[in-house]
C-alpha cells in the first residue's frame, strides 16, 4: 500500500490549505 504513504502528505497539505483559507477568509456574518 505504497500509495497510502502518497496520500499522507497531499491530505496535510489539503488541510494546511483548508485552515489558511478559514483564517484568510474570516465570517463578518
Amino acid at each position: 500500500m505504497e500509495q497510502m504513504i502518497d496520500y499522507a502528505p497531499l491530505a496535510a497539505l489539503v488541510m494546511l490549505g483548508l485552515g489558511y483559507m478559514a483564517a484568510f477568509l474570516p465570517t463578518k456574518g
